[in-house]
């Protein structure tokens, strides 16, 4: 059954979510035909493949193992102590846990315009689910899917760091927290937000998106040290 716009927004946490409400609506979720849902749900695999191929062939242009170029491009306008520290070897093999690709449906397939990693609207998604579900909609992976699908990224509980740049965000992230310890139900460890303030977030900001202020290796290392304290310690 169509849900009415005013349950809609009379359902936004009190917080809000990414934008405010300030988007187009829809009384039902996007249908999906029985071939374009399989079609969807297959993505991950390869793009996960990808995204290391991509990493590799970087890392081999760097070491001038193949067309110099590639790297010089894509290190283009970045400061020397970023391209020093993504060309670590400590670095190689780590990849984003989380796939967001933009897609546009085209010619009877999918297309894939962008291959984001960035959490971003897994809030609002995880929200929409609940809603629609809740009104007798069948959902991809279900009411709780997209929550249980990134509780399952920090099974032993954590910290989510949530940046200056990305603070648009926090109120979708504030709800994403707040509803993973709902499902908790004794099962893991801890999951909070951290705001400004907290000094692991801080070295998050310096590390990602202040090149003015590039830490030193030894910040790098305590950075990790009090990120991997705070995960130990989360009750």
């Amino acid at each position: 059954m169509p849900v009415a716009l005013s349950d809609l927004k009379s359902a936004l946490p009190e917080g809000g979510l990414f934008g405010g409400g300030a988007w187009q609506w829809s009384p039902e979720p996007l249908r999906l035909s029985a071939a374009e849902a399989k079609e969807m749900m297959a993505m991950g695999y390869p793009l996960a493949k990808f995204q290391q191929a991509c990493d590799l062939l970087y890392r081999r242009s760097a070491a001038g193992k193949v067309v110099p170029w590639l790297a010089e491009l894509l290190d283009e306008g970045k400061p020397d102590w970023m391209v020093a520290l993504q060309r670590e070897s400590g670095m190689a093999g780590q990849f984003p846990r989380v796939i967001r690709p933009d897609l546009v449906w085209a010619k009877g397939h999918f297309a894939v315009t962008e291959l984001d990693s960035v959490p971003g609207g897994i809030g609002i998604t995880a929200w929409l689910s609940k809603v629609y579900s809740d009104a007798g909609y069948e959902v991809l992976g279900g009411a709780d899917g997209m929550i249980e699908g990134f509780r399952s990224l920090m099974p032993k509980g954590g910290d989510i760091l949530v940046s200056e740049e990305a603070k648009d965000y926090l109120p979708e992230m504030d709800w994403l927290v707040e509803r993973m310890g709902r499902l908790e139900n004794g099962g893991g460890g801890g999951l909070r937000g951290m705001r400004q303030g907290d000094l692991p977030l801080l070295r998050a900001v310096r590390l990602g998106v202040h090149p003015a202020f590039p830490p030193s290796r030894r910040e790098i290392r305590e950075w990790g040290d009090q990120r991997d304290a705070a995960v130990q310690a989360a009750p």
